[in-house]
């Protein structure tokens, strides 16, 4: 760990992500699942065999305890400790992660049945999801709401009642994106999707004048939606809109400075100028970008190796998107020099790791395995080193617990140690950042791997 290059913590971080996902997906039953018959018949072309221990989701719960309980040849989570209420943003981002691995898995074609197989099988379940969404998680006016499944567990019939009556329009956004990359991985059946899509963001504009009302926590995530579906469809209307929201976010900025002072904010924005940016190739973008950056590595404090946000407080605390917004921002900014690259990996080790942020790690690919060797080929010279995909310090719940990010851990100044928060997980947290880690560290990983 005291020699971990920031190449092989991004591919810790890729490994970790994409099997967190298909644990949760697949095993967890945290959310309405779909019984292995259904998926057979709606999804064609799958090994039945394969998937005979999955409980697919079709939408993901708010909270439970990630506790894994084994019942012979299957494990899962304590059902009695789901707190059922669905957000749509949660699921939004569950779907994108699942299409972002998608082309991942499409590359094990005639190397492994198995890793290959969940490439079909996403592809189908987000299809599914999809549908359940707009069939579910609507209210009478068609916008998406946050919805609390109330079903009686001896029906078949499903029953949701409105948890909150206002809707969020970083909700829509975030379905947006979701139904627009179904489109882009499958054209084919994908054009309903995608013109559904096209209405919420013809509706964002219709209300442009309500999006500007917003609170700029709002504002910075219903804009990360638009970079993405900008980087999806390359439209001048969506930067349009991109350019007025970040323009209004500066303005903000300017008047209160200290709408920063959260970690998970400052560090969204500074992806959404870095997108911007790349996108628009706006000049006064890349200056707001670079002293952004400036004030971020300013956080760091050398001599405890971690992020001190508050030097007021003698207890801190700190959510799992603060340290992995800030490690990704920084990443994706392409600016890292060897300063930023050690402040990286030291918060990396120290806040996310050392902290017990993670509850468990998933174990390396076997040997056996096309994803442990570069370039998915078989043979001793291109076997890769375990620290790229698993740590080499134990985590205190190995094999009890699912591989998630809790909520949050508190950082005691004077005692230099951390508590992590209750052990929960919570899809508000867990699946943006899951998403985040996948969409930007994809393809450094297809590179160090050598994955064409």
């Amino acid at each position: 760990m005291n020699t971990l290059k920031p190449s092989s913590l991004e591919s810790q971080l890729f490994f970790f992500a994409r099997e967190a996902l298909k644990h949760l997906v697949l095993k967890s039953r945290c959310g309405i699942t779909m019984h292995p018959k259904v998926v057979k018949k709606n999804i064609p072309n799958i090994d039945i065999n394969i998937i005979k221990d999955f409980s697919p989701l079709l939408c993901v719960y708010r909270k439970a305890n990630p506790k894994i309980i084994k019942d012979k040849d299957y494990a899962y989570w304590d059902s009695s400790t789901f707190k059922k209420e669905v957000v749509p943003s949660s699921c939004a981002y569950m779907t994108l992660s699942m299409l972002e691995l998608c082309d991942y898995y499409e590359k094990f074609k005639d190397l492994d049945n198995s890793l290959y197989t969940l490439a079909t099988l996403y592809k189908g379940m987000a299809r599914q999801q999809l549908d359940f969404y707009s069939a579910y998680l609507r209210n009478e006016q068609g916008v998406f709401i946050i919805k609390k499944n109330v079903s009686d567990d001896t029906s078949e019939k499903l029953s949701f009642e409105a948890k909150e009556s206002k809707f969020k329009f970083s909700e829509q956004a975030a379905m947006m994106t979701a139904f627009y990359k179904y489109y882009l991985v499958d054209p084919k059946e994908g054009e309903p999707y995608k013109r559904f899509s096209e209405d919420i963001f013809n509706a964002l504009c219709r209300f442009r004048e309500n999006l500007y009302e917003q609170s700029f926590e709002e504002l910075n995530k219903i804009a990360f939606s638009l970079n993405l579906y900008n980087s999806y469809c390359r439209n001048l209307s969506v930067e349009y809109l991109l350019l007025d929201i970040i323009e209004l976010m500066n303005s903000m900025l300017s008047e209160k400075p200290k709408l920063l002072e959260k970690i998970n904010n400052c560090s969204l924005f500074l992806i959404n100028l870095t997108l911007s940016h790349e996108s628009c190739s706006i000049d006064s973008l890349r200056e707001r970008r670079d002293n952004l950056m400036k004030d971020l590595l300013s956080l760091y404090d050398d001599s405890r190796k971690i992020l001190i946000k508050n030097q007021d407080k003698k207890d801190l605390k700190y959510s799992s998107d603060d340290i992995i917004y800030y490690i990704i921002a920084l990443i994706n900014t392409g600016l890292m020099d060897d300063e930023a690259e050690l402040i990286t990996t030291e918060i990396y080790k120290n806040q996310l790791l050392f902290s017990r942020m993670i509850t468990s790690w998933p174990e390396p690919p076997s040997l056996e395995s096309p994803e442990r060797y570069y370039g998915l080929k078989i043979n001793s010279e291109n076997l890769i080193e375990e620290q790229e995909f698993k740590l080499t310090m134990p985590i205190a719940f190995e094999n009890e617990y699912a591989p998630i990010f809790l909520k949050a851990v508190e950082y005691n100044k004077k005692k230099d140690i951390f508590t992590p928060s209750k052990l929960s997980f919570d899809s508000t947290k867990n699946l943006p950042t899951i998403f985040m880690i996948l969409y930007f560290l994809k393809e450094n990983y297809y590179k160090k791997m050598n994955i064409k």
